[in-house]
């Protein structure tokens, strides 16, 4: 079995709420895969899906060749989802013990607690623990029964910079093993630095599938930014334009002949500049369009 995740033609709706429109999404095995998106795109109604927390009303979706609800599904798959409730009374050791005592070869605890930044706190309750500690649990947890597949909705959400990199050390330490491992995320330098492939979703459809700088160059190649206010008479059209580092951007990928049109439109040409799109970029101008 070569695909981990099937989603085909999928849409999802919530009462006149279209959260996902005719989506597919096929993750080999060994792939670790970025779902980005500006809120409301779609992502966390996806992962519902994949997880088996919500059915599609069309389409369909199999995870590790079976029906996500499916009982050896669910005893091949870890996951994290953004909220998460812990036993009050266990320590972080008991809680991944626990986890781990329903997979068939789980991780080892000690090794889980070291990779995962855990290891002083082993002791400690869910209470006792900040929010960005307790974060970095949930995320061991996913990992703890050394599944097939990890499906990670914004792992490092809440995290600090030291702490973020040691949840990505974790995350990378299972994917060097062979893991395969879904990811949502709001934070670009994340998806760039763990994912190999990039799928961009924007107002519930995808609108890119590939390695980061393909993703981007779906959008646009560049990035052409100016100071000052948007010109009448550009062939910039409304959803294409955001703000950054208090600049205008707009994405293109014909850079050259963009910055002769808004000189043309009255922009002063000192202040235009155009430099490679990246990630972040592309995020603002799908929010803008989901605006629009």
């Amino acid at each position: 079995m070569d695909a981990l995740i099937e989603v085909t033609h999928v849409s999802k709706h919530y009462g006149p709420v279209r959260a996902l429109s005719d989506v597919s999404l096929h993750m080999g095995r060994g792939e670790i895969v970025g779902v980005m998106g500006p809120n409301g795109s779609g992502k966390s109604t996806l992962i519902s899906l994949v997880v088996g927390l919500a059915r599609p009303q069309s389409g369909s979706v199999r995870v590790l060749g079976r029906d996500p609800l499916h009982h050896t599904t669910r005893a091949e798959l870890g996951v994290c989802l953004q909220d998460i409730d812990f036993p009050a009374t266990l320590t972080i050791f008991e809680i991944l013990r626990f986890v781990a005592a329903h997979y068939a070869s789980p991780i080892p605890t000690a090794r889980l607690l070291d990779e995962f930044g855990l290891n002083d706190l082993r002791k400690r309750t869910p209470q006792k623990l900040s929010g960005g500690q307790r974060r970095r649990l949930a995320v061991a947890c996913a990992f703890a029964g050394n599944p097939e597949l990890v499906v990670l909705d914004e792992p490092s959400a809440g995290l600090d910079i030291e702490h973020r990199s040691l949840l990505w050390q974790g995350i990378n330490a299972f994917a060097d093993g062979g893991g395969s491992i879904l990811i949502t995320s709001h934070v670009p330098d994340e998806v760039q630095r763990l994912s190999r492939r990039v799928v961009l979703l924007s107002q519930g459809e995808v609108v890119a599938d590939g390695p980061a700088a393909e993703a981007v160059r779906a959008i646009g190649s560049h990035r052409v930014a100016f100071a000052g206010t948007w010109p009448d008479g550009t062939s910039i059209p409304v959803e294409n334009r955001a703000t950054r580092d208090g600049q205008n951007i707009t994405l293109t990928n014909h850079a050259d002949s963009l910055v002769a049109d808004l000189a043309q439109a009255g922009v002063d040409p000192r202040s235009i500049t155009a430099t490679p799109a990246d990630l972040e970029d592309v995020i603002l101008i799908l929010a803008a369009r989901s605006r629009q």
